[in-house]
């Protein structure tokens, strides 16, 4: 699960990009355009495994499928569905991104019935289902509306990263967002964002997503195959591990995107 911003799956997605030599440096709105542009495939489906954690406890292991879609110009369906344990088996997320409006989201909980519950603007601060994502995590970001600044270099594991803040465009967004910044850390040669640093509105560090097992799986098209979420002000984790993926047209039915397919319980069979 991989999770906003920069679409669904950009924390698990990047292309090989090599710099010209001599060429003049990028801006930081550059670097997160060649995030997006090199790492996007039209259409894909997981099988992960997420496990909660409190510390080193293990509170619970689930099991979830992800679907993601794109349909035009940065538009973007994603649909979240939990299929095991029995406690959160049905639950599905569906976000459809609309570039220059809000975005929609709707929680199915089998337990509401046949409908589908409308994510309000206002909640997309709340966690996702115990996970140590937001809703707001979990959508679809244009880029219009952030400005991305390029603070410097910064070497990980042996390896160069861009070091770009992200912070609102606007005081519509800022008001929405659960955050004041985000940090990215984007590997230099293969530009991915191997690290995702969350700052609260007072400026303190809430939460760091890192990933690892980061491989090419189709042509130069790399993916991540963990991804974990430590939220250091409630001193929990969310670690997601990707079992299976598909790039292939008949892994992600046009149809998965709609309120129909999930009433009818396909997203769990």
């Amino acid at each position: 699960m991989t999770f906003r911003k920069l679409p669904l799956a950009v924390l698990f997605a990047a292309f090989v990009f090599a710099p010209l030599a001599n060429a003049a440096p990028l801006t930081g709105r550059q670097i997160v355009d060649k995030v997006s542009e090199y790492h996007e495939a039209p259409l894909e489906f997981e099988l992960q495994t997420m496990t909660l954690m409190t510390g080193d406890k293990v509170e619970e292991t689930r099991e979830t499928r992800r679907y993601a879609l794109k349909e035009g110009e940065n538009r973007w369906k994603y649909l979240i569905a939990f299929l095991a344990p029995a406690g959160v088996k049905g639950v599905g997320l569906l976000t459809w991104s609309k570039p220059g409006d809000d975005d929609d989201q709707w929680l199915y909980l089998p337990a509401l019935g046949d409908k589908l519950k409308r994510i309000a603007k206002g909640s997309q601060k709340d966690y996702f289902m115990g996970t140590d994502f937001t809703f707001e995590d979990l959508m679809f970001e244009d880029k219009n509306d952030f400005q991305y600044a390029l603070k410097g270099d910064e070497t990980i594991d042996g390896q160069a990263h861009y070091v770009v803040e992200t912070v609102p465009a606007n005081e519509k967004i800022k008001k929405e967002s659960g955050y004041s910044k985000r940090v990215l850390f984007v590997r230099k040669d293969i530009f991915f964002v191997m690290r995702t640093d969350y700052y609260d509105r007072n400026d303190r560090l809430l939460k760091r997503q890192t990933v690892t097992d980061v491989t090419k799986v189709k042509g130069n098209l790399w993916r991540a195959q963990k991804a974990l979420m430590d939220n250091v002000a409630k001193k929990h984790k969310t670690a997601v591990v990707v079992t299976q993926r598909s790039f292939d047209a008949g892994a992600v039915p046009a149809a998965a995107f709609t309120h129909r397919f999930i009433l009818g319980g396909n997203h769990t069979r």
